[in-house]
């Protein structure tokens, strides 16, 4: 099979310096640190990422700064980039090359070198976003322009990586796949819930309850860590995504988010059987990678699905014997503790 693109870029750094890549890869260069899986992160290192841009940083006793092997990453604003880095201490070198003027290198805190060069294309397509949002204005008025403007923000959740993997293993699945999946799912295996239930509304709430992901990333369901701030990340990203709304129709979507986010109605625990069926289906699929990456077993993804049985019997009698068979199989250990390493 042909290579179609890089997964991530790997650099090393010496033990003990995970504090000082956070502080450059995250501070200065606004990549977010994410929790390394379990088995991975008793290492030592440190992963940074944002949608398809993936850094990992490993750690090598006998570490030696590559200076010559480098990555290069693309910017949307070259020069407000290097501002940043010069008023963080480090210094930039501009290429000497007169074909290349504004290609700029720079060490990270442990000496690998880091190119940095203008995102080819992206500023105009930033440009005409803002176009398209006067257009709107100025032909049919405020309401659409600024509902134009969250539709083109919708698009950044087809960036966002998610824990679980697609299907065939080869790559994690985005947010905006995800939402897709789900709601369809809602559509076709809706016969099995309990309850009546508006499907409309159980289609709504699944398309709307992870746009916050475009700001907050991600948090997964076994990530302990993270999900000490996931609520308070995912609110003050609703704050801003809904606000980009006409007022009307941002607390339309704001309510249904906290619809599903509280479980308290019919659709919103309807919704969380299909949100919860999906990545069982995927890791069964995917041989379960994703289980793995987490160190799951078999209890902690049964307390996980609970909500499957409790809205859906017969999905749930499903997902149980499913599970019971990944465990025969060798995809999950069966008690509360271990690892399946691959």
């Amino acid at each position: 099979m042909l290579l179609d693109a890089i997964d991530h870029v790997q650099l090393a750094m010496p033990p003990g310096g995970e504090e000082l890549a956070t502080w450059f890869y995250e501070g200065i260069l606004g990549v977010p640190r994410v929790p390394k899986p379990p088995h991975l992160a008793v290492r030592g290192g440190c992963w940074f990422e944002r949608g398809s841009l993936r850094i990992h940083l490993g750690v090598q006793d006998d570490f030696v700064p590559a200076t010559k092997a480098h990555p290069a990453f693309t910017v949307l604003d070259l020069d407000r980039l290097e501002a940043t880095i010069t008023t963080n201490g480090l210094a930039v070198r501009r290429v000497d090359d007169p074909l290349e003027p504004d290609v700029l290198y720079v060490d990270d805190p442990f000496g690998n070198r880091i190119e940095l060069r203008p995102t080819r294309g992206t500023e105009d397509k930033a440009d005409y976003a803002e176009v398209v949002e006067d257009v709107a204005r100025t032909a049919v008025g405020d309401r659409l322009a600024d509902e134009l403007a969250f539709v083109h923000e919708l698009d950044r959740l087809k960036t966002v990586l998610r824990q679980s993997f697609v299907g065939e293993a080869s790559r994690r699945e985005n947010t905006a796949e995800h939402s897709w999946h789900v709601a369809v799912m809602a559509a076709v295996l809706s016969e099995h819930l309990e309850a009546d239930v508006d499907l409309a509304r159980v289609v709504l709430l699944l398309l709307v309850h992870d746009i916050v992901e475009i700001d907050a990333g991600d948090t997964g369901i076994y990530d302990d860590t993270s999900n000490g701030s996931k609520e308070e990340r995912e609110e003050a990203a609703a704050d801003r995504l809904y606000g980009l709304l006409p007022d009307d129709v941002g607390a339309r979507l704001r309510d249904a988010w906290e619809e599903y986010e509280h479980g308290t109605t019919p659709e919103a625990r309807a919704a969380r059987v299909f949100d919860r069926l999906a990545p069982v289906l995927l890791n069964l699929s995917a041989g379960g990678i994703a289980w793995r990456r987490w160190g799951v077993s078999a209890d902690r993804v049964r307390e996980v699905v609970a909500p499957i049985g409790a809205g859906a019997p017969e999905l749930g009698r499903f997902v149980d014997a499913a599970l019971e068979r990944a465990v025969a199989d060798g995809l999950l250990p069966a008690g509360s503790s271990g690892l399946i390493l691959p």
